[in-house]
């Protein structure tokens, strides 16, 4: 379906393309044309938007050109025919479909969603808090609760029971897909092993039942001997949040020491094919396509633990020039000068042209 016009407080957007990186385009009289929404859609009008790694990679690799970025917070302003769940106006951030369309990206004034990964913001819960979440929460979810088929949390938040028996090691910890996966795992009731670096009180923090400095010489050997050393617990899994610079051997060295099991990655490896029994690399995609219904719940949760305190946002970063900040962060991002928290940028227009809710 169509949705009306509507006054766009920027016709700019951020485009990223294979040669020449992120840069900023003027849209021009297109900002002003409201795009065709689908049924299961929803169209939000951005305050706040936040980058990950893939928002250059995915140009960079080939996989697409155009506007970037799928962490949005802002509030509706249309919804298509089959969405119940939201009304204009109403306080939402959600994870946009990945390489697919401009309307989707989140570096601009306006972003398409499906309705599946769009959620409600809750009172005292920031803009810039919940872009923050959406992708990386969701990636760490289908993670652990899809491809490696752990327990999830339970509505009233009590500890599953026999899931203390269970471990999962998360590489990469200090990292935001890290960071959502070692709390997830706790809120799970999961014993966890967190592999990080310079960020290692912050993750302590998360509730990790011991925490490896991967840049020690023997961290393989630290890791296992933590693992030993927490009785009955099983430790059949390694969320790789990192996949790069050797954590994938590492992670299959690991499970090797421990009898065996499944190491899982977001990037490609050569490991997926010297190590086809152990080695699996997953996709957010299902996130809002089979298992769309699945985000529905774990976003109603994380909306409720942030507010409540129980769950924290990855420290962020908000860059100090709205979207003209936005090709400098996703360099430093494609850099590797991005460690121990999220980049965010305000969309100050457009968040002041929006009344505060009541």
């Amino acid at each position: 379906m169509s949705v009306a016009n509507a006054a766009v407080a920027t016709t700019k957007a951020v485009f990223c393309t294979q040669k020449g990186g992120p840069e900023i385009r003027d849209l021009g009289q297109a900002a002003a044309q409201a795009p065709d929404l689908g049924e299961d859609e929803v169209l939000i009008r951005n305050v706040a938007v936040a980058s990950n790694p893939k928002d250059w990679k995915v140009a960079r690799w080939g996989m697409f050109e155009g506007i970037e970025g799928n962490d949005v917070a802002g509030t509706i302003e249309a919804v298509g025919s089959k969405v119940t769940r939201f009304s204009e106006g109403d306080r939402v951030a959600a994870f946009t479909r990945v390489a697919t369309h401009d309307k989707y990206g989140a570096y601009q004034a306006r972003s398409v969603a499906p309705a599946c990964t769009t959620w409600h913001i809750h009172a005292n819960t920031t803009y810039e808090q919940a872009a923050a979440l959406n992708l990386a929460f969701l990636t760490a979810a289908v993670g652990l609760y899809v491809t490696l088929g752990l327990p999830e949390p339970q509505d009233n938040s009590q500890p599953i029971s026999g899931a203390e028996k269970q471990g999962v090691i998360v590489w990469g910890a200090g990292s935001t897909l890290g960071d959502y996966a070692v709390q997830l795992a706790k809120k799970s009731g999961l014993r966890v092993i967190a592999v990080a670096g310079n960020s290692a009180s912050y993750v302590q923090s998360l509730g990790a039942d011991a925490v490896v400095d991967y840049r020690s010489k023997d961290a393989v050997d630290q890791i296992v001997k933590a693992a030993r050393s927490l009785d009955g617990v099983s430790w059949k899994c390694v969320l790789d949040a990192v996949s790069e610079n050797g954590s994938v051997e590492s992670s299959v060295e690991v499970m090797d020491q421990l009898g065996g099991g499944r190491v899982i990655t977001t990037l490609a490896s050569h490991m997926e094919e010297k190590r086809k029994d152990t080695v699996e690399r997953y996709s957010v995609g299902s996130a809002y396509g089979a298992n769309g219904h699945k985000s529905e719940r774990w976003n109603q949760l994380v909306a409720e633990w942030v507010e409540r305190g129980t769950f924290k946002v990855h420290p962020i970063k908000v860059m100090p020039n709205g979207l003209a900040s936005v090709p400098e962060g996703i360099k430093l991002l494609e850099e590797g000068k991005v460690s121990g928290h999220k980049l965010v940028c305000e969309l100050v227009s457009t968040r002041m042209s929006i009344a505060s809710p009541s």
